[in-house]
């Protein structure tokens, strides 16, 4: 994900750092007063630089989050509709929640609650689909109970 996409950055860029690039329309909102040169507040740029570092990092995350919640979704489908054997729906669930695991040992502690409840739901809700497996309670007793 590219932050410069984001447009607070751009805006931050065009309030807090005189000479940024500006376009046309930035050039008008100065001649006309709409667009206040805020270069001199020093401290002011340096608490919402922080907080768009903030912004940035839960954008990140939360694409990451999406793309993990992408694979079990998919896995999923295939689980519902195409796999008919109980053991190969175990060996694909437990990747899943291998999947799950590994990913959430990389979140930081910040987004960790969120994130966590997000894809447990989710991870959990394949259960149904697994039932008739004898090995998943003994094999995931923590995760599966």
């Amino acid at each position: 994900i590219n932050a410069e996409y984001m447009g607070h950055t751009q805006t931050f860029d065009l309030l807090y750092n005189k000479g940024s690039p500006t376009g046309p329309l930035s050039a008008l909102g100065y001649l006309t007063g709409l667009l206040p040169d805020l270069s001199s507040k020093k401290e002011e740029a340096q608490e919402i630089e922080e907080v768009l570092k903030q912004l940035q990092q839960a954008a990140i995350w939360a694409y990451k989050t999406e793309e993990v919640y992408t694979q079990i979704f998919d896995q999923r489908f295939i689980l519902e509709r195409e796999v008919k054997v109980p053991f190969e729906r175990e060996r694909i669930l437990a990747g899943l929640i291998q999947l799950w695991q590994d990913f959430m040992s990389t979140v930081p502690s910040e987004f960790k609650p969120k994130i966590n409840r997000e894809l447990e739901y989710h991870i959990f809700s394949l259960r149904r689909i697994v039932n008739d497996i004898p090995n998943v309670k003994r094999s995931f007793p923590a995760l599966m109970a």
